[in-house]
């Protein structure tokens, strides 16, 4: 999911092996070229791409935003795409531990549709906010 969401939050066109959206492993040849798993798909991962390719669809911004990175470390990624009106932010959680963010003013999660002004990132975890141009961000 992490990965996902930094690959379709970037700027560029995402790009995934067939089966990808269903947990597929590809490992080393031959077992890198496995059939779909037929029943066996990790349906939590197939409604993460959906929704992924939801927000990319509805938000022009990740055909033609800008990007700016505003924080790095072992744990913690956090970039946005932006235009003039509004700031689409990625917080990735690389740590073992909960991350708890804050934003100024009312955000938009855009995975879970979820508003509000305090969110929790999980363990190795990732969301993608909708957040307007004077809105700041804190990691508490």
């Amino acid at each position: 999911i992490q990965a996902y969401t930094i690959l379709a939050t970037m700027p560029g066109i995402p790009a995934v092996f067939y089966g990808d959206e269903a947990g597929l492993e590809g490992y080393r040849d031959p077992f890198n070229r496995m059939p779909y798993p037929w029943g066996k798909e990790d349906h939590r991962l197939i409604e993460h791409y959906k929704a992924m390719g939801r927000i990319r669809r509805e938000n022009a911004v990740y055909v033609q935003g800008d990007y700016r990175l505003c924080h790095l470390d072992d744990n913690l990624l956090v970039f946005a795409r932006y235009d003039e009106e509004f700031n689409f932010v990625t917080v990735v959680n690389n740590s073992d531990e909960e991350i708890k963010i804050s934003f100024s003013d009312k955000s938009l999660e855009l995975i879970s549709e979820t508003e509000g002004e305090r969110f929790r990132i999980s363990p190795i975890g990732a969301k993608v906010f909708k957040i307007s141009k004077d809105t700041t961000l804190e990691i508490i």
